[in-house]
């Protein structure tokens, strides 16, 4: 089954229309800048100069589009939102709200029906309109006759029950816009969580064909001093063995990498098929601010937050609401007919119109109401419990977050250090074996030492990534 291809710029264009809302309706959601990493020292793969521009090379079998080019983290970030199918239904929540909003606001609204009833029998009888006109009417109509009825109705007086229920609708849209928005964040931080475990998986493998590389001059120096009988066969064995070992972690490391580039393409919502050439990059240090204005954009910016509120908000009108069914519905109603008696032979034409108020005051329904009313304030009690209980737990996470991303980057930092010392001991390790002042074994250790502390860097510098990309999440920024 073929499925159109879909505009890749519809996405960004609904995404942008949600958050302009959103900034309209809610608190301020700021953005903070995207990130412009740069690789870590000894971490890095060489770029060609001439990389392929990120372009839509069609769709695959699933009707997902396919990329290839140069994807950078940035690139990387617009491609998600845009493509991103959690971001799609939130958009699509937000429509079927927008929606029930206009529906409530037309029950305020004056509304109009026509309808037309013709019969035969032998003795007059009442007729209603037929299902689905709104407002009804009743109509007597001899045997005989046709006739034709228009009925208007306008409310007068409600006791706020239309106007409560348009408020609850609305600010239930309101609370759809935020969850919209709210998808964009998680999928911003998914995004952003799959990239940097992608890094992680690239940067092992690198340190596992640097290890080839290293073993192999080992059993190059080993194979010759075994010919010139200067170290036994088992120096040769054992050279041989690591290189082998080192070939199997490549192996390993790069299934990593492919499962990894799968998660990604999959945060994305592009094709499993698209082709990128990936830049290397390391996080950017956690955003410099205090704990107090972390704390205080978490708890104003936070989309969850903004949504949480505004349900509370429909809750509370919703109270007003079954509040308002207990006062007396008062509307305007007039109402148009005209009759032709014997249409069947011709008959004459008869008619005329009425205006009028209609008041209904309901005084005992068995307790109905007052469950309905019950329900409403008890939902809104719950909505004031579960809007604190979150912002309890946002202010945990913020914490957090800012502890781990903190310590993150120290652990990079401490990491990077690691890998130069551990450098500079292999350096001097093959100085004392050239000059016959130590054994293989030696190097070995050496090599093992800086292997450690490669593939540490290469988790320390995902871990900072990680953590700054739920920093950012946690604290409400972009």
């Amino acid at each position: 089954m073929h499925r159109r291809p879909r505009s890749r710029r519809s996405g960004t264009v609904a995404a942008l229309s949600g958050l302009a809302l959103v900034l309209l309706v809610a608190s301020p959601l700021r953005a903070a800048p995207l990130e412009t990493p740069k690789p870590p020292p000894g971490m890095s793969r060489p770029q060609e100069e001439a990389s392929q521009p990120l372009v839509q090379v069609g769709l695959d079998a699933a009707g997902r589009p396919r990329f290839q080019g140069r994807l950078t983290l940035a690139a990387a970030l617009d491609l998600g939102l845009r493509e991103n199918l959690s971001i799609a239904l939130g958009q699509l929540e937000s429509r079927v709200a927008a929606a029930e909003t206009a529906e409530a606001a037309g029950m305020g609204r004056p509304k109009l029906s026509l309808g037309a009833v013709g019969a035969g029998g032998t003795a007059p009888m009442v007729w209603s309109a037929p299902p689905g006109a709104d407002p009804g009417f009743l109509t007597v109509l001899p045997p005989g006759a046709v006739g034709l009825n228009a009925t208007l109705m306008v409310p007068v007086f409600t006791g706020g029950l239309l106007a409560a229920r348009l408020q609850a609708a609305e600010y239930s849209q309101k609370a759809a816009v935020a969850r919209a928005f709210l998808a964009l964040r998680q999928a911003a931080r998914a995004v952003r969580v799959a990239w940097h475990d992608l890094q992680h998986a690239r940067a092992l493998e690198d340190v596992a064909s640097w290890e080839i590389r290293a073993h192999q001059e080992l059993l190059r120096l080993a194979r010759h001093q075994f010919d010139q009988g200067r170290v036994a066969r088992v120096v040769l064995l054992r050279a041989q063995a690591e290189v082998a070992a080192a070939e199997g972690r490549r192996e390993l490391a790069g299934g990593e990498v492919a499962v990894a580039e799968a998660e990604l393409k999959s945060a994305l919502g592009v094709s499993v098929q698209s082709d990128f050439e990936y830049e290397s990059a390391s996080p950017e240090p956690p955003p410099q601010a205090t704990e107090e204005e972390d704390l205080r954009t978490a708890l104003s910016d936070r989309p969850d937050l903004v949504a949480a509120r505004y349900a509370l908000e429909a809750r509370d009108r919703r109270v007003a609401q079954a509040v308002a069914e207990f006062s007396p519905q008062i509307y305007a109603m007039a109402m148009a007919e005209r009759m032709q008696m014997g249409a069947f032979q011709g008959g004459p034409l008869d008619g005329g119109y009425q205006v009028g108020l209609g008041i209904a005051w309901p005084l005992f329904d068995g307790g109905e109401r007052a469950a309905r009313l019950e329900r409403a304030q008890a939902q809104k009690e719950i909505g004031e419990l579960e809007l604190e209980r979150l912002e309890l737990e946002v202010t945990a996470q913020v914490v957090a977050a800012r502890a781990r991303a903190q310590a993150a980057w120290q652990a990079m930092e401490l990491a990077e250090a690691e890998v130069v010392a551990a450098s500079e001991g292999l350096r001097i390790a093959r100085l004392r074996h050239q000059a016959g002042r130590s054994i293989q074994l030696e190097i070995l250790d050496a090599v093992a030492a800086e292997r450690r502390a490669r593939s540490t860097l290469a988790e320390a510098t995902a871990l900072a990534g990680r953590a700054r990309a739920e920093l950012l999440y946690v604290t409400g920024r972009f």
